[in-house]
């Protein structure tokens, strides 16, 4: 259907103001209608709503990972690495103080046995920022344990992308179709309305600091957003140099103010948001950046130039070349003076892509950080990227049901040859075209 409609209102000049609200509203029922369903091979919500129900309860949700509980109550002292996923378990004696806040937590627990039992990564302290902590307290606050409450949040979030994309495709001149890559991605509407993602939450504010940029030009705003994203998720951070920075070698004075606030802004913002959850319970920087950290160390799934850094290299150099390579787009993007406010949303799109691109995670929600931009430049490529991204959920299944979806190749699923095989493909013939094409149009002038 979106394919189907994105084609038929492809060559028209603009869309009326109704059908883009014939556009909006379907999108909104597609999400109203999947708030009840069963979340498909998902479990990271619970770990949503445990650190909600933490956190509303006056206990620093960064304080103890979840198998602390289990750690406390079996007397387990020596660390032992857990053999599913390689990370240690931090095994530990308590002080009478810990204790207490593990006997309110053991509580917590017995509110309601099956949500804790299916929290994952129980190892892993939370590894999630401020603000989505701030979310997932209301979603408690509001709605309690309700998964449908909390869907309920994460669509409004996602329903915000939205209009941001309406609004840099009306800024930057473009027709307002292109939204409809987003609104009617089923990728999208599985990822939030059926699984319950939060990415939601961090898409929102970069995606406004996106539209901030282009529409005023004042980079206050902007800041703030970038800073609500960062404060969401760490993604965010990129796109401070391409969109709060831009030129830095001008000789202005006026200039330098106006990249100077804004980044310092940036910087307090993320820093306020921060320091309540160090000063809270004495956790400090070490309990918050705790499961980060573990996080960063082991997960690695479908990834794309990533997977072949991995097999040429040792794990930690395939990470830092990877790292490498990616500041290094920022910097060369930020050197590169920004022409007009359509050059200003493509260097982020093209920061938030190579950023999908060379991560070691690509998880298929991870993808809807790229799609506001695929609105705004539609390349085939990463919509058949997109589409085919899905198909990783196959190996959800036992080796026994459906053997293929665990087959490898040098040690890359078969699953992401597929995937990343079939965009580099299209993404080649995409880049000669359009070579080509450039080509031919210099020697016509």
């Amino acid at each position: 259907i979106m394919a189907g409609t994105a084609f038929g209102l492809w060559k028209k000049s603009a869309l009326s103001r109704f059908q883009l609200r014939l556009i909006i509203g379907f999108a909104i029922l597609f999400r109203i209608i999947l708030i009840p369903s069963t979340p498909i091979h998902e479990s990271d919500f619970y770990r949503y709503q445990w650190d909600g129900k933490v956190a509303k309860a006056g206990i620093n949700p960064f304080l103890f990972e979840p198998g602390a509980l289990e750690i406390w109550e079996n007397g387990i002292v020596i660390p032992y690495i857990d053999s599913h996923t390689g990370v240690t378990w931090r095994g530990r004696d308590f002080s009478a103080e810990e204790i207490l806040t593990l006997q309110k937590l053991a509580a917590l627990r017995d509110e309601n046995p099956v949500l804790f039992e299916r929290v994952s990564h129980k190892v892993v302290t939370t590894i999630y920022p401020p603000v989505a902590q701030a979310v997932f307290w209301t979603s408690h606050a509001l709605f309690g344990d309700s998964l449908a409450g909390l869907k309920f949040i994460l669509i409004l979030f996602d329903v915000g992308v939205i209009f941001c994309v309406v609004g840099i495709l009306k800024a930057l001149g473009r027709n307002s179709f292109g939204v409809i890559f987003y609104a009617w991605n089923p990728l999208v509407m599985k990822e939030f309305a059926n699984s319950a993602h939060y990415d939601s939450v961090p898409i929102f504010f970069t995606v406004l600091a996106v539209y901030l940029a282009v529409k005023s030009k004042s980079q206050i705003t902007s800041a703030a957003a970038l800073a609500a994203g960062t404060l969401s998720k760490f993604f965010s951070i990129l796109l401070v140099p391409i969109l709060l920075v831009e030129s830095p070698f001008k000789k202005n004075g006026r200039h330098f103010f106006r990249f100077v606030v804004p980044v310092a802004i940036f910087c307090a913002l993320v820093a306020v948001g921060f320091t309540p959850h160090f000063l809270w319970n004495n956790a400090g920087p070490e309990h918050v950046f705790s499961g980060l950290k573990t996080y960063n160390a082991h997960w690695e799934y479908n990834a794309g130039l990533f997977a072949i850094f991995r097999n040429l290299l040792p794990f930690p150099s395939a990470k830092i070349l990877s790292a490498i390579l990616l500041i290094a787009v920022v910097g060369i993007l930020t050197l590169i003076p920004t022409r007009d406010k359509t050059h200003l949303a493509q260097k982020a799109g093209i920061v938030v892509g190579s950023l999908f691109i060379l991560s070691p995670t690509a998880f298929p929600w991870y993808f809807a950080w790229v799609l506001p931009f695929v609105c705004v430049f539609p390349k085939p490529s990463w919509l058949i990227l997109g589409a085919l991204l899905p198909i990783n959920y196959l190996d959800f299944h036992s080796e026994e049901s459906l053997p293929f979806a665990h087959a490898t190749l040098w040690r890359i699923p078969w699953l992401s040859w597929i995937c990343w095989g079939t965009f580099a493909t299209l993404f080649a013939v995409e880049s000669v075209c359009f070579w080509c094409l450039k080509k031919s149009a210099k020697r016509s002038n």
